[in-house]
């Protein structure tokens, strides 16, 4: 990937759809730009390097081929945090507001089902079998700390 093709502008987070699953207790926000992303926030339980992490393995896997959702930086404003109660982070003896500012995020392909994990019934369904085990080989190789 050459360094002068990454973008160094942001998105403006706009709404708060939901929470995902997982250990970075990620959100799921639209974005000025009309679409919605999965966003890492910077005070997220695993540490401030799963943001970088996370955009590592998708500049990683986009130049190796695989179709991974475009990763974007976005900016949190500090109403949108306020405004939206249900946008937290859970930790084992008190909660957490999402910290507002710069955020990760990587843009909501789906037009299908959504799953926050693969259930293994549905891994027949899968029509790109050959790209997710790249992409299952290249998180587990790439972030395994990150993901329990």
């Amino acid at each position: 990937m050459n360094p002068q093709q990454i973008s160094t502008s942001f998105l403006i987070a706009t709404g708060h759809i939901r929470a995902m699953r997982g250990g970075a207790q990620s959100h799921m926000l639209t974005a000025n730009d009309g679409n919605a992303y999965v966003v890492n926030f910077a005070n997220n339980p695993q540490s401030l390097r799963v943001l970088a992490n996370e955009w590592l393995a998708c500049s990683i896997g986009r130049a190796i081929g695989l179709t991974i959702p475009e990763p974007a930086i976005l900016y949190v404003p500090s109403q949108l945090v306020e405004s939206s109660p249900s946008l937290v982070i859970q930790l084992s003896s008190s909660t957490l507001k999402c910290s507002h500012g710069m955020a990760f995020g990587s843009r909501f392909i789906s037009e299908g089902e959504v799953f926050d994990y693969l259930p293994e019934p549905v891994l027949p369904r899968i029509d790109n079998v050959e790209e997710f085990a790249g992409a299952l080989v290249l998180d587990k190789r790439l972030l395994p700390s990150s993901r329990s």
